[in-house]
């Protein structure tokens, strides 16, 4: 719609307003109830001929009064953007975090206060987008809807004068305004400081073997990052599940990235594959099987068989015979924990220390090829002792990074949310209606409409 077109039409009907009313001031007719409407249209047709003349100029003084004031509407936009996003992002975070219930009960009383926050931060978004429809009306069509004001306000009789009249004072008002609303806000309030990223993560099941299939059974799984930044570790049960401290079902928490999982495994640590695992390609509840990328082999409990190259085992009961082609300077290495009896007969001899791991010790058996050719080993195993788990102290469950997660979370970031993204803001919105209906009640707009707070 061409705002010049309106404003030919606004003056068009503030002539023929003039025009009527020169006519009833010409009328033969002595009733009172009929000539009071001659210098009444007069002069509706002198301010709506004005009014349609000055349309442009109105609006564009609206906008040097929000510069005089400090107000842009790039000012705004920012405000605004930043704004939605803390709110948005305060609203995922939350919904992440809460949607365990593992996680909830573990927070305790902060969770309390986390289920307010996340309605104050579904209604700054309502109100936010609210702000940005109105904000988006008037710098777009903000001069169209002026000359429509003053089309409406020239129609003759007052028919919409009112209605013309308030929707000028509406885009002068708020042009204004919405420009110097964060200057209004961040005088009477701080921006409270919320987390800026969310927490993203995945509940899988993961079962840790060695490569020939056996549970790395009371081990540790480590997750890692590209950077090798450990995000987590859990504890391996003896089925090879890794297990949360918190979670039931067999289930853990695994950051949405792409991680590098380890294993911990008898003072050794071992890559795993797939390698890298993109967690944030996998779903909730998904099975991952890891493998070591190293010829291993588990036997409960604690006891490992690890090569340089890969070897076939064949094995009975109590016993295991393992044949390997190695090259100069590989090696066939067994370890087994003091509280188990391993008989181990070689066609070479084998180098033998000690191994200390989580509180567990025990006692390592090497075979290191010095020419290339078939090696063998029979490993006897004989019995063992009470089993001594290692200990996991210091393993990093995720969720307990999400538990950290949740002690930003306090009164005092409600209050200031509360304050900064809906008190002030609303408060600042009503005056501006107020004001709208003040100015058009000086344009000429007698209707009223009221106000009403329930």
């Amino acid at each position: 719609m061409d705002p010049a077109y309106l404003a030919i039409l606004a003056f068009k009907l503030a002539v023929l307003t003039f025009y009527i009313g020169v006519l009833v001031y010409a009328l033969p007719i002595p009733l009172p109830i009929i000539k009071r409407w001659g210098p009444q249209l007069l002069w509706d047709g002198v301010s709506s001929v004005l009014l349609a003349s000055l349309y442009a100029v109105l609006y564009a003084v609206s906008h040097r009064v929000a510069l005089m004031l400090g107000g842009s509407w790039s000012l705004f936009n920012i405000w605004h953007s930043t704004s939605l996003g803390v709110a948005v992002n305060l609203k995922v975070l939350l919904a992440t975090l809460t949607a365990i219930p593992e996680v909830a009960r573990l927070s305790g009383p902060v969770y309390a206060i986390a289920s307010p926050l996340d309605r104050a931060a579904t209604l700054a978004i309502l109100f936010l987008t609210t702000l940005a429809g109105i904000a988006d009306l008037i710098y777009n069509y903000g001069l169209i809807l002026v000359a429509l004001g003053a089309v409406l306000y020239a129609i003759p009789f007052r028919i919409a004068r009112g209605a013309g009249a308030w929707l000028i004072a509406f885009i002068i008002v708020f042009s204004v305004g919405l420009q110097v609303l964060p200057l209004f806000v961040s005088s009477f309030a701080s921006k409270p400081e919320v987390p800026e990223s969310s927490i993203d993560y995945r509940l899988l099941s993961v079962r840790v073997e060695s490569s020939k299939g056996n549970p790395m059974a009371y081990g540790v799984l480590v997750v890692m990052d590209g950077r090798g930044e450990v995000k987590a570790s859990y504890m391996i049960d003896d089925r090879g599940y890794a297990r949360s401290k918190y979670l039931n079902d067999g289930q853990i928490l695994a950051p949405a990235l792409e991680a590098y999982l380890y294993v911990e495994f008898v003072g050794l640590m071992f890559p795993l594959k797939p390698r890298p695992l993109r967690v944030q390609e996998l779903s909730h509840g998904e099975i991952v099987v890891a493998r070591t990328v190293h010829a291993t082999l588990t036997v409960n409990p604690l006891i490992l068989v690890y090569s340089s190259r890969d070897f076939n085992v064949t094995s009975g009961d109590g016993w295991m015979h393992i044949t390997s082609y190695l090259g100069v300077g590989d090696f066939i290495e067994i370890r087994y924990p003091d509280y188990c009896t391993l008989s181990v007969v070689s066609n070479q001899t084998m180098a033998s220390g000690r191994w200390t791991w989580r509180g567990v010790s025990g006692v390592y058996l090497r075979l290191e090829a010095g020419s290339a050719g078939y090696h063998e080993l029979i490993v006897y195993i004989g019995n063992c002792g009470p089993l001594n788990l290692p200990s996991y102290e210091g393993v990093q469950d995720y969720a307990e990074k999400l538990m950290d997660a949740l002690r930003f979370i306090d009164v005092n970031l409600l209050k200031a949310f509360i304050l900064y993204y809906l008190t002030i803001p609303t408060i600042y919105v009503f005056m501006l209606f107020l004001a709208t209906a003040a100015l058009a009640r000086v344009l000429g707009g007698r209707d009223r409409v009221p106000v009403r707070v329930a």
